[in-house]
């Protein structure tokens, strides 16, 4: 599928007439809730004056967990997660009850009047902390292969160390935001959500309501990278109880200072190695001990951890592995999704651990990298066999350019004493598929109406990758009906039922293979009709129809689709298809046992970043990128390219600028002028994307691979080009990110210190 299609609702964005939540036409009588966030990390509730926030004009009635008709409980992987808290608050932000007032800004204000008094308690808020009271939420996550012992032995060489990886802000452009409408017999719900049926399920039991007395609508948000994923379910239901209290339609929506300060982010993860490799610097053995952050509640930690573990070798075949790993519980929001879910961590553990085998030889990054690549056939730690790999090719289109990089930086190096450039490698293997194998399913409504015309309803929600260009440009293939006639419908619990959340870079697949099924049996039914038509007004017997540009050809001879359509009504043939998909040949992962073929395929790909550093000011810029990734066969090349590229620097964000700080357990980076999101000055002045399509037998619709999160990872080159730049005259640093220009400045006088 080579041909350009324009985003489906590029023209709403640019002019902006693309609806949100908070552009929704509002009844009259619509009233706002806002909560009323904790003030201190833990502690017991002692008292609530809402006296003051009574006074405030528009004021209309507050809302605590007395008012809750059902269940107060939205826990998700584990239960105990409370809309409000009756007794002890968890975190600093935690919603602890809300007012309803018959304006906006009025409900801000008035949840600011109200008084809340606390007995503190002492709130546990680093990993080592949690560590030492045995604060954790599951059991330890362990997968083994081989004999670490025996690896250890062999080895010639072993080294052992610590890595942290940081907090990361989602910093979506629509903040939480939800909608709640009483209908006759139930409640409609409008939230920012990726996870419509997660609404659903969660919202109903609060209002102590069947399932099917909630319908959940979705049309777009506006972002999320894995932040809408679970966390909108708390402030849906704050704004369902009020909805059910006050019988009229609620909307919520976070200012940024509160969605920062109240919402789950990227996890903190900690890991142990212990590192065992020959002279030549073939990997032998490795250990990890594994940590992650996972706040005050269990939101959807264990899966991130599983999906890290399952990424703590990257690329490299390692003959024997060990790995522990767990989620500590802390004082801190519920850290949640984002981009990725647990890959980048793990994944960059590997990275770093690999370069710092080649420091120790002092060889080459990338030909220790090469030297330890999976091959086709090899098995994962967690024994998912690899049925193609694609990683020698991109390393062999990749090496002139980066050896390339390497001289002209050395070069570089030799001539200047204030300034180094630094080159780093990031390869990356990432499997496609969710980790629990009930998820992988996708649903897809086609209709098709008699001026040619069709509508389509599909389980993805649209928050900005375009899953919706892509499910009607398959539709608009399969039929033969121009793009511009394919109207993508809101996901409606009513309409797709059961849906997984969007994640995991799943959407295209599994939805739109959902939508390939349904078209391709309408494609059959039509095909019937239109070679009855040929015959009965032509003459001419067709063996074969092509559909194409809206019209039916045969022989030479078309007939508008329309008219096929048409006939097929008059005739009562069904003209609406609603088809169900499941990724075949996955078994998900079994956490007891370690093991399973958790992914129906992987994604294999390369970056190289080349940074110059500023030794006297801790500055940098990244001068060039390239990146090779593998798509299968591309779908839409343009949106591919823009995933590419603005997941790289998302990536690179995550481990440079973005640096989330906390104070007791209170987040201090709570703006754009405090927390530094990467910006164009923070994109190479260099930057070249080459798509190497595969022929994978094994990759989904069309041939095609998901793309949403794989090249997230390759924004680690930049991370190591810039280690590479401080440790270029032979010193050694103990850099971790993110690499500000203050831990650049430390790391810089550490190897001096080091050399």
């Amino acid at each position: 599928m080579t041909e350009k299609i324009p985003h489906i609702d590029g023209i709403l964005h640019a002019t902006g007439k693309a609806r949100f939540v908070s552009d929704l036409p509002k009844q009259n009588g619509m009233l706002y809730v806002y909560p009323v966030f904790s003030k201190i990390p833990k502690g017991i509730i002692k008292n609530i004056d809402f006296e003051d926030a009574k006074k405030v004009e528009g004021f209309v009635d507050i809302i605590t967990y007395k008012d809750i008709p059902g269940e107060n409980d939205i826990g998700e992987m584990e239960k105990g997660e409370p809309v409000f808290p009756e007794r002890e608050v968890e975190y600093f932000g935690q919603p602890v009850c809300a007012v309803v007032c018959k304006d906006y800004y009025s409900a801000i204000l008035a949840s600011k009047k109200v008084k809340v008094e606390y007995e503190e308690l002492e709130p546990i808020l680093t990993i080592e902390k949690a560590i030492e009271k045995n604060s954790f939420f599951n059991p330890p996550l362990k997968i083994k292969k081989g004999n670490t012992r025996k690896g250890f032995l062999e080895s010639d060489f072993i080294i052992e160390g610590e890595i942290t990886t940081p907090i990361q802000e989602h910093f979506y452009m629509e903040t939480q935001s939800c909608r709640v409408i009483p209908e006759e017999k139930g409640f409609k719900v409008l939230p920012a959500s990726q996870s419509p049926t997660e609404i659903q399920e969660h919202i109903a039991p609060v209002l102590a309501l069947p399932i099917n007395k909630i319908t959940v609508e979705i049309k777009r948000i506006g972002g999320a990278f894995g932040g809408k994923e679970h966390s909108p379910t708390l402030f849906t239901a704050i704004c369902a109880i009020a909805s059910y209290k006050t019988k009229r339609e609620v909307e919520l929506r976070l200012l940024r200072d509160h969605d920062i300060t109240a919402t789950g982010k990227r996890h903190q993860f900690k890991a142990k190695y212990k590192c065992g490799f020959t002279k030549e610097g073939k990997i032998k053995a490795l250990e990890y001990e594994i940590f992650s952050n996972g706040g005050a509640y269990a939101d959807l930690s264990i899966p991130v951890l599983e999906r890290c573990v399952l990424n703590a070798e990257n690329c490299y075949f390692i003959e024997n592995f060990n790995l522990k790993a767990r989620v500590c519980k802390t004082n801190y929001h519920p850290f949640t999704a984002f981009r990725g879910f647990g890959g980048p961590q793990g994944t960059f553990f590997a990275e770093y651990i690999l370069n710092e085998v080649a420091k120790k030889l002092g060889k080459d990054p990338f030909e220790i990298r090469f030297k330890n690549l999976y091959k086709k056939g090899d098995i994962t730690p967690y024994s998912q066999k690899l049925e193609e790999c694609y990683l020698d090719i991109i390393f062999n289109k990749i090496k002139p350019v980066y050896f390339d990089w390497k001289r002209k930086a050395i070069e570089f190096n030799t001539k200047n004493k204030f300034e180094k450039i630094g080159v780093g490698v990031a390869p990356i293997k990432f499997g496609i598929s969710f980790t629990t194998k009930a998820l992988n399913r996708g649903y897809a409504l086609v209709i098709l109406y008699p001026d040619g015309s069709v509508s389509v309803s599909h389980g993805g929600v649209e928050m900005g990758q375009e899953v919706s260009t892509r499910v009607a440009q398959i539709v608009s293939k399969i039929l033969g009906i121009s793009f511009d006639k394919i109207h993508i419908e809101s996901v409606n619990t009513k309409v797709i039922a059961n849906l997984p959340p969007t994640a995991a870079s799943t959407a295209v697949d599994l939805n739109g293979n959902a939508a390939r099924k349904s078209a391709e049996i309408l494609r059959k039914r039509l095909e019937k009709i239109a070679k009855r038509i040929f015959k009965e007004e032509f003459n001419i017997d067709c063996k074969k129809i092509e559909f194409k540009d809206n019209f039916a050809h045969c022989n030479g001879g078309k007939i508008p689709i329309a008219k096929v359509i048409n006939k097929a009504l008059w005739e009562r043939e069904k003209l609406a298809e609603y088809q169900f998909y499941k990724t075949p040949k996955i078994t998900g992962f079994n956490k007891e046992k370690g093991k399973g073929k958790p992914f129906l395929y992987y994604v294999h790909g390369i970056a190289i970043s080349s940074v110059k550093v500023d030794l006297l000011t801790g500055e940098y810029k990244i001068l060039k990128t390239k990146i090779i990734h593998e798509t299968g066969k591309s779908l839409n090349r343009e949106i591919e390219l823009g995933q590419i590229a603005g997941a790289f620097v998302q990536g690179a964000g995550w481990l440079t600028t973005e640096d989330m700080v906390y104070k007791d357990g209170v987040p201090l980076s709570i703006s754009p002028s405090t927390y530094k999101i990467p910006t164009i000055s923070d994109i190479p002045e260099k930057f070249d994307i080459e798509i190497f399509e595969s022929n994978s037998k094994y990759a989904s619709v069309f041939g095609s691979k998901g793309i949403g999160e794989p090249p997230f990872l390759y924004g680690h080159s930049v991370f190591l080009a810039i280690k590479n730049a401080i440790e270029s005259e032979g010193g050694i640093s103990n850099l971790m990110p993110p690499a500000t220009p203050e831990n650049i400045l430390k790391a810089i006088d550490e190897a001096k210190n080091n050399g």
